[in-house]
C-alpha cells in the first residue's frame, strides 16, 4: 500500500510539473479523458427551472514492443461520461437533480480481453428550503441511489481457483478459471434518504460551506450479488462472500466545502458524510457494536480549467459500509477531464 501511494503521489507531482509546458504539451501527456462532476448537491442559482447536460468520451492507445520493463502488446482504454441537470429555485425553496452514468472499459497485455474498468449509475437528490431569505439555516430532504449498470466480474491473468460462499454457509468450488460472475447488471443497489437541518456558515465564490445532519435510512439489495474477501483469501484460492441485503437507520452527519479560485480557473471541494445505524438488519446476539458499523463516504477534489472544456481533474474518495463487507473503496485519479455541455432550457 505504501508502494501504491508512492507511485500515486508521484504521479500527481508529475501532472502538476507538466502544466508549466503548456495545454497542449500536457494533453499529449494524458491521453485519458474522463469528466468528474465536483458535486451533486450543487444549489441552483437562478429563479425558475434550469438544466445542464454533458457528455464525456475518450480513449488511450499505447502500443509497446521490446520495450525494458514494460509488457509487449497493447493498451486500450474507453470511457464514457454522461450527466443531466434539473435544477428549480423560487424564493427560498430550491431542488438540485443529478443523474450520471460514467463508464470505462480497457485491455492490456496482462488481460488481453476487454474488461469493465468503471461502472457507476447514480442518482441525487436535493431539496432544501432556509427559514427565511436571509438565514444561515434551513430543513433539507436528500435521496441518493447508485448501482452499476452491466455484470460484475473478477478477472484474473493466470487460472485461479475460487470458493464462493453462499448466505446460508454452504460453498461452491470453481477450479482453474479465468473470471467468474460478481453480480448481474444494475446490482447491487443502494439507496440512502435523509432528511434535517443544515445550516451554511459560508457562502462566497471563494467558499460555500454547508453542514448537515438529521435522521437518515440505508437500504442495500444485493440480488445475488458477490463481493472478493480479500482477508480470507490467499494465494490458494480467492474467497467470494454473497452480499447481504442491509436496512438500517441512524443519524446521518454530513458537511461540504467548495468553492473556486484564481479566476474561476480552480475549483475544489472537500465533502464527507457518515451514518451511525442505531438499527440494522444485521442486529443479532454477537454482532459489533454500532460504532464498528457506521457507514460513510468521503471525497476531495481539485480541478484546474484551462478553458471551457477542458481541464485537469485530481481526487480521491473512499466508502465503507461494513455491513456488506469490511474493507473500504477507495479511489484515486489524476485525468485530464474534457467535457461538452448542453442546456435545452436556456
Amino acid at each position: 500500500m505504501k508502494k501504491v501511494n508512492k507511485i500515486f503521489f508521484a504521479a500527481v507531482g508529475l501532472c502538476f510539473g507538466a502544466l508549466s509546458l503548456g495545454s497542449m504539451s500536457f494533453a499529449q501527456a494524458f491521453t485519458q479523458a474522463a469528466k468528474v462532476k465536483l458535486t451533486d448537491d450543487k444549489q441552483p442559482e437562478k429563479e425558475g427551472w434550469s438544466d445542464l447536460e454533458s457528455v464525456t468520451g475518450g480513449s488511450n492507445l499505447i502500443d509497446q514492443q521490446n520495450v525494458n520493463g514494460q509488457q509487449t502488446g497493447t493498451s486500450t482504454i474507453y470511457n464514457l461520461d454522461l450527466a443531466a441537470d434539473l435544477n428549480y429555485r423560487r424564493g427560498q425553496q430550491s431542488s438540485s437533480n443529478t443523474l450520471t452514468a460514467n463508464e470505462a472499459f480497457s485491455r492490456t497485455p496482462a488481460l488481453p480481453r476487454l474488461i469493465k474498468s468503471t461502472d457507476q449509475v447514480r442518482l441525487v437528490s436535493m431539496n432544501r428550503y432556509l427559514f427565511s431569505s436571509e438565514s444561515l439555516f434551513g430543513a433539507y430532504a436528500r435521496l441518493k441511489a447508485s448501482t452499476a449498470a452491466f455484470e460484475s466480474y473478477d478477472e484474473r491473468s493466470a487460472p485461479t481457483n475460487y470458493v464462493r460462499t453462499k448466505a446460508d454457509g454452504s460453498t461452491v468450488t470453481e477450479t482453474g478459471v479465468l473470471r467468474t460472475k460478481l453480480a448481474a447488471g444494475f446490482a447491487p443497489q443502494e439507496y440512502k434518504e435523509a432528511l434535517g437541518v443544515f445550516v451554511s456558515p459560508f457562502d462566497s465564490d471563494a467558499m460555500r460551506a454547508e453542514l448537515r445532519t438529521g435522521p437518515a435510512a440505508l437500504q442495500t439489495l444485493a440480488r445475488d450479488a458477490y463481493y472478493v474477501n480479500t482477508s480470507k483469501s490467499d494465494a490458494n484460492a480467492v474467497v467470494l462472500e454473497q452480499v447481504a441485503d442491509v436496512h438500517a437507520f441512524g443519524a446521518e452527519a454530513a458537511f461540504e466545502v467548495k468553492g473556486v479560485l484564481l479566476e474561476k480557473k480552480l475549483d475544489y471541494l472537500l465533502s464527507a458524510e457518515a451514518l451511525y445505524p442505531m438499527v440494522h438488519s444485521g442486529r443479532a446476539e454477537g454482532a459489533p457494536p454500532a460504532s464498528k458499523l457506521v457507514n460513510y463516504e468521503t471525497m476531495a477534489s481539485l480541478r484546474y480549467k484551462f478553458n471551457d472544456w477542458l481541464g485537469l481533474t485530481v481526487q480521491a474518495k473512499s466508502k465503507r459500509n461494513p455491513l456488506i463487507r469490511p474493507e473500504a473503496e477507495v479511489v484515486k485519479s489524476a485525468l485530464l477531464t474534457a467535457t461538452l455541455k448542453k442546456s435545452f432550457l436556456d
